[in-house]
């Protein structure tokens, strides 16, 4: 099995720095490979449009 972590980012850079070792930390318990992807949006989200 592995995983994949997908991060949809805005401007984040300064929180990315912080996020991504903490994200990488927990990843790495489960012992499995993994993959993180972070996607610049290059302009804020409509959240509205999602429906979960």
């Amino acid at each position: 099995m592995s995983i994949s972590v997908a991060l949809l980012a805005y401007k984040e850079a300064e929180n990315l720095k912080i996020l991504l070792p903490q994200i990488i930390e927990q990843v790495e318990k489960c012992g499995e490979e993994y993959e993180i992807l972070v996607v610049d949006t290059k302009e804020p989200l409509d959240l509205s449009l999602i429906h979960i």
